[in-house]
C-alpha cells in the first residue's frame, strides 16, 4: 500500500543521497533531520531525541491522511483512518491495564484489524506476539504458555483453539475477538469483540465555570474537570 513516489534530494547538513519511495519512508526522513547521532541542540544544550515505529505512522498520517495506506480482502483504509483507529484500540488497551513492555498476541490471518492492532500496540509500547494461524493444538500451546501473553486479539475462526489452550495463558487480563463471519462459538473465552472496543472510545468532557474577573462587564471561564482522556487523541509513547 505504500505509493512509491520516489525522490531523490541531497542533505547538506548529512552530506549524503537521501532517496525515500513512499509516504511512510519520507516520514523516516522528516524525523531523521530531526535528531544529530546524539541528539538536537538547543543552544549549548543537546537534547536527547526517541520515537518508536507509532511516531513514524503519526507523520506519516499527518502529511498523507487522505491518501490509500492498506487494502486487505477488499477493505480499504486511508493513512488518517489507519491512526484514528489504532488510537482507538490503544486507548482500550490501555484502559485494561496493558501497557509499555506487556505481551499482545495477534492470532488471525492477513485482515486490516491484524494492522491497527500492530500500530495500536506499538503507541503503547507494547510487545506484539505474531501467532501462527497454522499451528495445531500442540504448538499453539506451547507458544501461548512461553509468551506471557496479557492480552490476546483473536479471529473468531481460532475462538475453539483459543478456548483449548485458555489455561497456558495465566497472565491474561483481556482478549478482543475479530468477527470474521465465522460464527465460532466464544464458550469459555471472555472476549470483547474488535468493533466494540473501537466503539468504545472515550470521550473528553471540559466543563467551565463562570466567574466575574474584576469590576465592568470582564468575565471569566475557568475550566474545572476534565473527564477521561478522548479516544482519538494520540497515545504514543516513546521511548524515555
Amino acid at each position: 500500500g505504500l505509493p512509491c513516489a520516489k525522490r531523490e534530494e541531497r542533505d547538506e547538513r548529512r552530506g549524503v543521497i537521501v532517496r525515500s519511495y513512499g509516504p511512510l519512508a519520507r516520514a523516516v526522513d522528516s524525523l531523521a533531520r530531526l535528531r544529530s547521532p546524539a541528539g538536537i541542540r538547543r543552544g549549548d544544550e543537546e537534547l536527547p531525541v526517541d520515537f518508536n515505529l507509532a511516531d513514524l505512522f503519526e507523520q506519516a498520517a499527518d502529511h498523507f491522511g487522505p491518501r490509500e495506506c492498506l487494502v486487505a480482502n477488499g477493505v480499504r483504509r486511508t493513512y488518517a483512518q489507519m491512526e484514528e483507529r489504532a488510537n482507538r484500540l490503544a486507548h482500550h488497551l490501555a484502559r485494561h491495564g496493558i501497557g509499555a513492555g506487556d505481551h499482545v498476541g495477534i492470532y488471525a490471518q492477513n485482515c486490516v484489524e491484524w494492522v491497527e492492532t500492530l500500530w495500536a500496540v506499538f503507541k503503547i509500547r507494547g510487545v506484539w506476539v505474531n501467532i501462527n494461524y497454522r499451528y495445531v493444538e500442540d504448538e499453539l500451546r506451547y507458544l501461548v504458555a512461553n509468551a506471557d501473553l496479557k492480552a490476546l486479539v483473536f479471529a473468531r475462526l481460532y475462538a475453539p483453539r483459543v478456548a483449548a489452550v485458555r489455561d497456558a495463558m495465566p497472565d491474561l487480563v483481556h482478549a478482543i475477538v475479530i468477527d470474521d463471519g465465522s460464527g465460532e462459538p466464544l464458550t469459555g473465552i471472555d472476549a470483547i469483540d474488535f468493533e466494540a472496543a473501537m466503539a468504545a472510545s472515550y470521550t473528553c468532557t471540559l466543563y467551565y465555570n463562570g466567574a466575574a474577573a474584576g469590576s465592568g462587564d470582564t468575565f471569566a471561564w475557568f475550566p474545572v474537570t476534565l473527564v477521561e482522556a478522548t479516544g482519538n487523541q494520540s497515545l504514543t509513547q516513546s521511548a524515555i
